[in-house]
């Protein structure tokens, strides 16, 4: 065998003699980090890799140059427009520089050898023309420079000049993204970043002269902050002695042009509202730390302009990294092409290195290197917290304000724009919603229109949305499985601003326990959101999507879609499968509310609904619920609120479980009655609400409450079916009834909501009846013990006005007249199961007290009898019967007193 020695080394081509080298360090090490330090810089590193064939040795060197700070933007939807940071530069290079130090040596070097390579690069001496004021020649030059290179020298810091030279690079690096190359040249970093040796000494010497002027101690103190910020960019140190300055000025050309020939990302003609978005973004994004690696996301429905602000944000950021990649359609491509190719484009766009592997190799955090920073783009919010991303930023629409610069710079290329067409901008902006993509579209089209054009462009899209909008919006829709996309479907069509609660409710007879879980998705997926007071809630032009869809199942005959909601589409069905003598089989939801139903239609209407399950006939006209609503064997939820003219309620279907005629104020007192009888409680329907007058909590509420506010009882052995009923007074101002199992609030069980979009207590008397679901309740919350005593107790809320000042407050003397006049009442309906004795209305464990107590007092009086009595010869048995029946005698003496403490 023959060996290779070292002195050979140089007879061996460059690049065998890198991997020899290579190798050699590796045997050292143990480890290929050896390998890592022999190759140098990260183009070296990646140059080197190309050589080595063995994939697992591949894998282990990739990872070793992933080590280093790099930003990774993944991102969903592409946009095309113009750039964040302008291109219109007059330099490619500044140089900022102290010329006693450098200017003839290094600096001048320097210069030359960029303006050798092409690179248009200012310099002080020699581009300044004569007659101009050097100040602002030199704000202007910077402000029209791509790239500053700053040459920290030993001197630097003295001069005055060259401070404030820093601080407006900075400042242009910070709001227009230009980036800047730090290079350390007879100084070291960490003098620069901690004010150490001669930059300590000379910004000491600044103070000393300032300390009489208030100006001049801030100009002091942003000098300071520029120092240490640009001493943390990446930059170029030279080591004396250890390399030679043209090898190190090759360095810094070599890195310039791969900034230069790096085009910022393309995002948006018009940068309406993105600069506080940004602000808020890069708070998350910690720049300022390199410790780990930051991983956020910005979270929010199609349209809402997530891609264009992680666009402006990489361009702002960019020159503070070393390698860069921005990835478009991450899922689609993912999809199409597997995890691999996307692996491949990160690493040719970040490190410029073509390869294919056969599995995937980055996939946590921790294989990238200190300092990198990983922005994703999503609407599902369940992928971020999947993979442990626990920081996000939701993106919200456009204002008012912002809306209207956005669509008049779209209609009219211009901030301004003919006061004529104010009203029709105002419309356009109250379509749009604040979405930025439905902002331009609409936008576009509106350009060079008169004004009747554009009024019939607005009519067009109320009628149908706009194409190029709805294929954007049903991107998420189509993710969906078929049943979520059903829920989806069904509160587009009849759910928006109602309860949770309600939703679930009414939508659980037919998805089953599935629905808490569907709706979860749907939030998570951004289509629609839950509001601070519990309302389901979505984008209009969400809305607007999922109703167009279901249109397009049978655009010209309603009947046969899946869904109606629309008065005029089902009069005219009626009215049609009439002639046929055909019913609308297939829709089991129906919305009807402020549809001018008359007595006259109603009837018809209502004949050919035999299968729906949900009826909302709000704010109609109609006098007479007739007769016939009793042949809807399938109606499950009823709603009248606000049928001012409704008198009689005639006919109620038999499988009916929630009635809501809120503000119904012309009831007459037999249909009140009827609401509250006991029989139609008993045949399932257990939440009814409805305006009262005179009357009373009925006698089948066992238990009742006036004066308190709170009822409660306690139940062992099984958790019982309870109805509970409220007499609200009109006094608008009890805003809940919330649950308490054992001294714990049961969240989400405010029972006065009706499933509308406002609070159920109304300015007038109302009557609430409803269904405790207890047991649902305890399953969801709580671990009871049914051997044991559980306490349940019924609270209601009184809200204090909403405004700052405390005088417009509720007294607590307020308070308590409005809780006398509202009773409670408690009904337990009676199963083979429960007994009495399973459900009671006083406290068990003082009843027990009392009851020990008075046995015991009432006992001792027969000690002394009985042990006489023994001893004449009575035997066991008799005193046993004899006690007994003492006992029992004590027990009914309680039990009639337990009653009468209850009156």
């Amino acid at each position: 065998m023959v060996q290779q020695h070292d002195s050979d080394e140089n007879l061996l081509p460059p690049m065998k003699r890198r991997e020899r080298r290579g190798r050699q360090a590796t045997r050292r090490s143990g480890s290929l980090i050896g390998v890592m330090r022999e190759l140098g810089s990260r183009k070296s590193r990646v140059r080197a890799l190309a050589s080595y064939e063995d994939p697992d040795t591949k894998s282990t060197l990739l990872t070793e140059i992933l080590s280093l700070p790099f930003t990774l933007m993944a991102m969903q939807l592409p946009y095309s427009s113009s750039s964040f940071v302008s291109n219109d530069f007059t330099y490619d290079v500044f140089i900022s520089f102290r010329g006693t130090d450098t200017q003839f040596g290094f600096t001048g070097n320097l210069y030359k050898a960029l303006s050798d390579k092409g690179i248009n690069t200012f310099i002080d001496d020699k581009e300044l023309k004569k007659g101009d004021e050097i100040t602002p020649s030199l704000l202007k030059s910077i402000e029209e420079s791509r790239i500053a290179i700053i040459v920290f020298s030993k001197e630097y810091a003295s001069s005055l000049f060259c401070l404030d030279e820093l601080v407006h690079i900075i400042h242009c690096s910070n709001e227009k993204g230009s980036k800047v190359i730090p290079v350390f040249y007879g100084t070291e970093p960490s003098h620069v970043r901690k004010l150490n040796d001669s930059y300590g000494e000379a910004l000491a010497k600044h103070e000393d002269q300032f300390q009489n002027s208030k100006e001049n101690m801030e100009w002091l103190l942003k000098w300071k902050k520029a120092l240490n910020q640009a001493a943390n960019l990446s930059g170029h140190h030279f080591n004396l002695g250890n390399e030679y300055e043209r090898d190190f000025i090759e360095k810094i050309v070599t890195d310039v042009s791969y900034k230069i020939n790096h085009v910022p990302l393309h995002v948006a003609d018009y940068l309406v509202g993105l600069k506080s978005r940004i602000s808020e973004v890069n708070s998350l994004l910690d720049l300022g730390s390199t410790d780990g690696v930051c991983i956020i996301g910005i979270l929010g429905t199609e349209g809402m302009g997530k891609t264009k602000l992680a666009q402006a944000i990489y361009n702002l950021i960019s020159n503070q990294f070393e390698c860069l990649c921005f990835l478009h359609n991450v899922r689609e491509n993912s999809v199409k092409h597997g995890l691999e190719y996307l692996q491949e484009q990160i690493l040719s766009k970040s490190i410029g290195f073509e390869t294919k592997f056969g599995h995937v190799l980055i996939g946590q955090a921790g294989w990238l290197g200190r300092g990198s920073r990983v922005i994703i783009t999503t609407r599902d919010k369940q992928l971020l917290s999947s993979h442990g991303i626990k920081f996000f930023y939701e993106a919200y629409g456009l204002n008012k304000e912002q809306a209207l610069e956005l669509l008049r710079t779209k209609a009219f290329k211009s901030k301004k724009n003919d006061s004529s067409y104010d009203y029709i901008l105002n419309r356009a902006v109250k379509y749009a919603s604040g979405l930025p993509l439905a902002l331009e579209v609409v936008g576009s089209n509106l350009f060079g229109k008169s004004i009747a054009e554009c009024e019939s462009l607005l009519d067009k899209y109320d009628r149908i949305p706009h194409e190029d909008i709805q294929k954007i919006l049903k991107v998420s829709y189509d993710a969906l499985d078929e049943e979520q996309q059903s829920v989806f479907l069904d509160i587009a069509c009849f759910f928006k601003e109602r309860r949770k609660e309600f939703v679930q409710e009414v939508l659980h007879d037919h998805y089953g326990y599935c629905i808490k879980s569907h709706i979860g998705v749907l939030v998570d997926k951004s289509l629609i959101k839950i509001s601070f007071y519990g309302g389901v809630t979505l984008h209009d032009l969400i809305e607007d999507m999922g109703i167009e869809i279901v249109r397009q199942e049978s655009r010209n005959k309603p009947g046969e879609r899946s869904r109606l909601w629309c008065h005029d589409d089902i009069v005219h069905e009626s009215q049609e499968f009439y002639s046929d003598s055909i019913v609308i089989s297939n829709v089991d939801h129906v919305l009807l509310n402020q549809s001018n139903l008359s007595d006259e239609c109603l009837p018809i209407l209502l004949k050919w609904c035999a299968n729906v399950k949900l009826l909302y006939l709000s704010g109609n006209n109609f006098k007479i619920l007739p007769e016939c609503l009793s042949v809807c064997h399938l109606l499950r939820i009823l709603n009248l609120d606000e049928c001012k003219a409704l008198e009689e309620i005639r006919g109620i279907p038999p499988n009916l479980n929630y009635l809501s005629a809120m503000e119904c104020d012309s009831l007459s007192s037999s249909s009140r009655r009827r609401l509250l009888s006991q029989k139609l409680h008993e045949a399932g329907c257990t939440d009814i609400r409805f305006p009262t007058r005179t009357e009373e909590i009925p006698d089948w509420f066992e238990h009742q409450s006036r004066g308190h506010g709170t009822i409660s009882f306690w139940f062992r052995k099984k958790i019982p079916s309870i109805t509970s009923i409220l007499l609200c007074p009109g006094t608008g101002q009890i805003s809940e009834v919330d649950l308490f199992v054992n001294g714990d609030e049961c969240y989400d069980s405010n029972y006065l909501w009706c499933g509308s979009n406002f609070m159920a207590s109304p300015d007038s008397e109302h009557a609430f009846l409803f269904d405790l679901k207890l047991e649902e309740q305890i399953d969801l919350q709580y671990e009871v013990d049914l051997a044991e005593w559980t306490h349940v107790e019924l609270k209601l809320t009184i809200e204090d006005d909403y405004s700052d000042t405390e005088e417009n407050d509720i007294s607590e003397d307020e308070k308590i007249n409005i809780l006398r006049s509202a009773p409670m009442g408690i009904h337990v309906l009676k199963e083979k199961s429960n007994t009495e004795e399973d459900v009671i209305f006083t406290n068990p464990y003082n009843r027990k007290r009392k009851l020990d107590e008075y046995l015991n007092a009432s006992l001792s009086q027969f000690e002394s009898p009985l042990k006489k009595q023994r001893l004449v010869g009575v035997g066991v048995l008799e005193i046993e019967i004899f006690q007994q029946q003492h006992l029992e005698a004590l027990l009914s003496g309680m039990r009639n007193m337990v009653l009468t403490e209850t009156k």
